[in-house]
Formats: C-alpha cells, sequence, structure tokens
C-alpha cells in the first residue's frame, strides 16, 4: 500500500522536483521507503529526507511512498530498460507480490500502452497505476474506482497523485478524479484517453427471487475469500445494518476471524442496535462512542484527507475515520465495509421516486449510474480517511463481479413498489437465509451520518459558531489548506507565477 506521484515537464526536466514535492505531501500515505524513477533512472531510500535525487534530470518521473501493511508490500517502481511502473492497490484475487512482480514486469517489457489496458481488462481489484515507457507516461485505474487517482494539467505540467493536495501543491488548481476503467497514454505533447473495462449494464438475467439470493450467498462468500487471502483476521465496519450484517456473518462462515467495529455518540437507537445485533451474531465488537468534542476536534483532519468542502461526506467519514483508527489499535491491517451494496442494490430512498416516475426501466438506469459514480461519492472517501491509519479498506460489494451480477438482477429483486421502505430485497431474502436477527432483514436503511449522530452534532458545532453547517465546513476547509500551502510549498510561487 502506499501512494502515486507522477509527472510530466512539458518545458523544462524538472519532473523529478515536481514528483519529490508531491511525495512529501503525500508521507501520511506510506513513510516506510521512497522511491523515484525516471526514463533512465531510479532511486530509493527508506527516509524521504534521504532521497538523492542529485543529477536526476528528467522531463518523465514516477515516484512511489510504500506503507508496508504486508508482507507482500515492497518498494518501488520497479524498473527494466527504460521502463518503470508503480502500482497501488491489490487484484482481485489477492496475490502474492511475487506473482504481481512477475506481472508487472512482463508488462515493461512490452512498450506500448496494450499491456496495461489488457491488465485493467483481465484484472478485478482496488489499484491505481503510473507507468513509463521511455518518452510516455501511462496512467490507469481499476474499472470501480476503489483506489483513488487525481489528475491535473496546465500549460506547463502533467501530473497525477493518489490525493488531489499532492497536485495542489505543485499549482495544479483544477484536479480531476481519473476515470474507472480508462487507460491515459501522455507524452510531452499530449495525451490520449482511451477506454479498457468500465461498468454497464448487462443483460437482465430472468431469475427469481429465491435463485438469485442463494447464488448471492456464494458468490460474496467466494470474494470475501478472494479478497483476504493475505490476512487471517480482518475487522468490520458494522452498523447494525442488512449490508454490514452480511458482511460479517459471510465472513465468519469462511474460516476468517471476524472482529466488529462500531463508531457512533452515545443515546443513539442505532448503536443499542448495533450492540445487540453483534451479541447475537456472537462477534467480539468493539464500540467507541464519540463526544461533541471528539467530532470537533477532527473535523480538520479529516477534510483534509477527504479534500472536499462537502458536509455529508464529511459527517459519514468521521465515523469511519475513528473506525479505521480503532481496527488499527487492536493490531488489524484488513477492514471490511459493505459500501457499494446501496448503489447495486437500489438502497436509497431516492430510487423510489425514481420507479415511481419512470418504471423500472429508469430505476435500472438510475441503479447503473449510481454504481458508476460510487468512486466519487464514496469509495475514495473512504480510503483517503482508512489508509492513512494503516488500514486497507476492502470492499466486497464493490468487486466487479458481485457488481456485475447485482445489475444483472431485475429491478423487482431489489425494489418491489415506490413504496417500499426497504428496498433491497434480494440482500434481505439471503439475510434470512443465513439466519440474521429478524431486526436487521427487517430494518429500514438508515444513513450512517444520522445513525451515529455526527451530522446533528456537527450542526451544533456549526450553530455554536453563529454558521450554517455549510459555512462552518466551508471555512475549515479554507483554513486547512490555505495553511498547508501558504507555510510548506516552495514550488508553489513558481508555478503559479508561470501559470499567469
Amino acid at each position: 500500500m502506499g501512494a502515486i506521484a507522477a509527472a510530466i515537464d512539458r518545458k523544462d526536466s524538472s519532473a523529478v522536483d515536481i514528483v519529490f514535492e508531491m511525495m512529501k505531501n503525500l508521507v501520511h500515505r506510506g513513510d516506510d521507503a521512497f522511491g523515484i524513477a525516471t526514463p533512465d533512472d531510479l532511486r530509493f531510500s527508506n527516509r524521504i529526507e534521504d532521497l538523492n535525487t542529485r543529477g536526476m534530470k528528467s522531463s518523465f518521473a514516477i515516484g512511489y511512498n510504500l506503507m508496508k501493511l504486508l508482507p507482500s508490500d515492497i518498494q518501488q517502481p520497479l524498473k527494466i530498460g527504460r521502463a518503470a511502473i508503480a502500482f497501488e492497490g491489490t487484484v482481485h484475487p489477492v496475490k502474492s507480490r511475487p506473482y504481481l512482480t512477475a506481472l508487472f514486469k512482463s508488462a515493461l517489457q512490452k512498450t506500448n500502452v496494450k499491456a496495461v489496458a489488457d491488465f485493467v481488462k483481465t484484472r478485478r481489484g482496488a489499484y491505481a497505476i503510473a507507468s513509463l515507457h521511455g518518452e510516455n507516461m501511462i496512467l490507469a485505474r481499476d474499472p470501480v474506482g476503489q483506489k483513488p487517482l487525481y489528475f491535473g494539467k496546465n500549460e506547463r505540467l502533467v501530473a497525477a497523485a493518489s490525493e488531489r493536495k499532492a497536485l495542489w501543491r505543485v499549482g495544479l488548481d483544477r484536479v480531476d478524479s481519473f476515470p474507472p476503467g480508462y487507460i491515459m497514454s501522455l507524452t510531452r505533447k499530449g495525451w490520449r484517453l482511451q477506454h479498457s473495462r468500465t461498468i454497464r449494464q448487462p443483460e437482465v438475467a430472468g431469475v427469481d427471487l429465491e435463485s438469485a439470493a442463494k447464488h448471492l450467498k456464494r458468490l460474496l462468500a467466494k470474494t470475501i475469500v478472494e479478497l483476504t487471502k493475505d490476512v487471517e483476521r480482518a475487522a468490520v465496519a458494522f452498523s447494525g445494518g442488512i449490508d454490514s450484517g452480511l458482511i460479517a456473518s459471510i465472513a465468519k462462515s469462511t474460516g476468517l476471524e471476524v472482529e466488529l467495529f462500531t463508531v457512533s455518540l452515545p443515546d443513539q437507537p442505532e448503536l443499542a442496535h448495533a450492540v445487540e445485533v453483534g451479541s447475537e451474531l456472537t462477534l467480539p465488537h468493539r464500540v467507541k462512542q464519540l463526544t461533541i468534542t471528539d467530532v470537533e476536534e477532527s473535523v480538520k483532519t479529516v477534510l483534509w484527507h477527504i479534500e472536499e468542502v462537502n458536509p455529508m461526506k464529511l459527517a459519514v467519514a468521521i465515523p469511519m475515520y475513528f473506525a479505521a483508527a480503532l481496527a488499527h489499535r487492536e493490531g488489524f491491517k484488513v477492514m471490511i465495509s459493505g459500501q457499494g451494496c446501496d448503489e447495486a442494490f437500489g438502497g436509497y430512498r431516492r430510487f423510489l421516486a425514481i420507479l415511481d416516475r419512470g418504471g423500472a426501466g429508469a430505476l435500472q438506469k438510475a441503479i447503473v449510474e449510481s454504481s458508476r459514480e460510487a468512486y466519487q461519492i464514496n469509495y475514495q472517501r473512504d480510503e483517503q480517511v482508512s489508509l492513512p491509519r494503516h488500514i486497507d479498506l476492502r470492499l466486497p460489494f464493490a468487486d466487479l463481479k458481485v457488481v456485475e451480477y447485482a445489475l444483472s438482477l431485475p429491478t423487482e429483486l431489489k425494489i418491489v413498489s415506490p413504496q417500499d421502505d426497504l428496498r433491497k430485497r434480494v440482500l434481505r431474502r439471503l439475510g434470512q437465509m443465513i439466519n440474521l436477527p429478524k431486526s436487521v432483514v427487517e430494518r429500514p436503511k438508515k444513513a450512517i451520518q444520522y445513525a451515529t449522530g455526527i451530522e446533528r452534532a456537527l450542526r451544533h458545532i456549526a450553530k455554536n459558531r453563529n454558521m450554517t453547517l455549510t459555512e462552518y465546513v466551508m471555512k475549515s476547509f479554507d483554513e486547512v489548506f490555505k495553511y498547508r500551502q501558504n507555510a510548506l510549498d516552495p514550488l508553489l510561487p513558481r508555478f503559479d507565477s508561470e501559470k499567469k
């Protein structure tokens, strides 16, 4: 695990300096080893301040910060001849590092974009890739978008990184999330974006509720095994709802050692429910009850991680941030979450109005679009608060095979009518099959920001400052990033002046 930084300096040979600055702003994602590669050079160091880039002059460079969570994590970039690659993430099924090393070296020996495109087309997983092939750079991202990758450019510079702040640091104001399942080939003169494999609407299967639930049971069990082959124990982000209940119960049935983690303010009805369900599942369960002060003190840190002025995303990210920290403290390296379920299985309340207005066809289209957009709404945010806490977040419901199967199901197996307050019907039937408590199977969805009390706490904090919640979040965000950029960035004035 770690972070990618990549740059093309279109007017000079300072790409190494630019990548080095980005890597310094990503040390929270990895500080066990650092590497920078150009077409003609490769340097490593165990400390960022000791990484010697003297004499490394090139218009092309890629860098990697290593966080050694598991034995399979090794220093990168890997290099053969004038080709180099940095890979951030995992493939599904999880593979050993020697297997991946051999796979990447084979790709490096092929000097065109096809090797990377073939990798994305044939390999499920959560990953981002930056590679050099002489005077050509290739960027890629997994088809679902579980691992973050961002891209920015101006007249002088084209760059990509695992977080936006690294790109902001070198003066790239407009930063976009790199599209999942696409490959970008870049030179000093320009770039070309091409499709490899993305979420699409498969042919709708003629299947009944019972058969679909049975298949999902087998598919989720297999997926969880494939996602956790490299660990014997895993934490589960647990709310007591149908998503996390299924994940916890099925993970336990595979032989994985499972422990539940719940974060909430005290005296929330959903907290009492989660504790009761955890007891019924006979799984160890750790609960962290936050105070208003805990929430307030975490706001700027969490905003710094998620990099978005969005009150809803902040309220969702705060409990994940604390859950990941607690799991790490208890010695876990992998946490499993139910994210991706509401998109592919029709869990959001807004789907009811879509079904009412446009019928099953409109609902199916909305569910596919929601699954495509989940990387920007949920996956990036949760990954960016978890990995800095030394937790690799893995999402069975966002695995491409699970997503594709979910999208192939008729909408009536998800939502039976515009008045369906439960939704996700096939998952609830699966819950019955594996004997989840009735209180889980029949419990309507409640969004985590409300279930935990975090949203209400943030509004209380904002009100005490005579602000709306949006005003408070915007002010906190501006304070965080104004401080970071002005205090620590010697390159920023240079790039700003050149842009003018």
